[in-house]
């Protein structure tokens, strides 16, 4: 009887145990389960009335009229451009690759007879190892590199015409894609200028932003967030639980179903300055840094975080010096 009583109150606790391992003591997974249903049920009704603005703001003439620009500017040099992505794309990204295999098999030959200089302790036994990777380095090999066209052309190549092909052709590839840019810049700023109009307009996302992060909740890990400020040693996990502080969606305890716990930070203007990375979370709101087990609430609300708080403000004053001569905290 005592037996059955012990293995009875073994496997209670056991259950208890991985209760409290999975459940209890990691309120977070809870969290964020719920995060991203509450999420992904609010952005399908955001969807419709950012869609019509998105396409009100589009046929606006100041965008139009941007828009325009862009496009006659890639028009203008879209030849050109086409010229450099060919010449990149089929022939030095191909010929290299196609080369770059066999050059790379005589470099580990050469390589291996090099490690064996090394470990040879006989000056005629290091002599014979030089030689042989005089002979290798001399040694023709017959390479068929791709031709744009779609043929073939076989060139023979020692080491050293290989090595120096393979550097002509990075040099090459490089001043090619600096010109594109260069070639590209009055496109790409009307681009950015466009893209800033459709941004500065549209007061939360774009259709295409909420398009992104429907697609981001559908793949949602559910783990630890957290940043580590390493000039303080200052570790927050408060976006754990409080997953929606840096959404490109605004959100309001309205629209996460009455959690207060997942809202946005309420001025995105500050997070451009005071960077969550380098600045963390509680050197501003106070609360819990190394978030572990059971929370109550933070420090705007009717409690705090309820686990030991490490943050202290000589660390705040600390990151503040160090990162930001226009903030201080005091």
């Amino acid at each position: 009887m005592p037996l059955v009583i012990s293995s009875v109150l073994l496997l209670l606790s056991l259950a208890w145990g991985l209760y409290d391992e999975v459940y209890a003591t990691r309120p977070w997974k809870g969290y964020q389960a719920q995060f991203v249903k509450l999420y992904s049920s609010y952005l399908k009704t955001a969807h419709p009335g950012e869609a019509e603005l998105e396409a009100k703001i589009k046929g606006s003439a100041d965008y139009q009229k941007l828009d325009k620009a862009m496009q006659e500017a890639e028009k203008a040099v879209g030849a050109e451009g086409k010229r450099i992505d060919d010449i990149i794309n089929l022939k030095l990204i191909p010929q290299s690759l196609a080369l770059n295999e066999v050059f790379q098999e005589v470099r580990a030959r050469i390589g291996a007879k090099t490690y064996q200089i090394e470990v040879t302790t006989s000056e005629s036994g290091k002599n014979s190892l030089r030689e042989d990777i005089a002979e290798i380095k001399k040694k023709v090999a017959k390479v068929e590199l791709p031709n744009p066209d779609g043929s073939t052309t076989i060139k023979e190549y020692t080491f050293g015409l290989m090595e120096s092909d393979l550097s002509d052709w990075k040099v090459e590839k490089a001043k090619l894609l600096q010109s594109r840019v260069q070639l590209y810049k009055p496109a790409t700023e009307l681009r950015a200028q466009r893209d800033k109009l459709l941004a500065d307009k549209i007061a939360d996302a774009s259709t295409t932003t909420l398009a992104g992060i429907e697609n981001k909740l559908k793949d949602f890990p559910i783990k630890i967030r957290q940043i580590h400020v390493k000039d303080v040693d200052l570790v927050d996990r408060c976006e754990s639980c409080h997953l929606g502080t840096r959404e490109p969606v605004m959100l309001t305890k309205a629209s996460m179903g009455g959690e207060g716990v997942f809202t946005s930070h309420p001025s995105k203007e500050l997070l451009k300055v005071h960077d969550p990375e380098k600045f963390g979370c509680t050197p501003c709101h106070g609360g819990n840094t190394v978030l572990s087990r059971r929370m109550g609430g933070t420090p705007s609300g009717s409690g705090r975080c309820t686990i030991r708080r490490t943050c202290k403000p000589a660390a705040s004053n600390a990151i503040t010096r160090k990162s930001s001569p226009r903030w201080r905290i005091r």
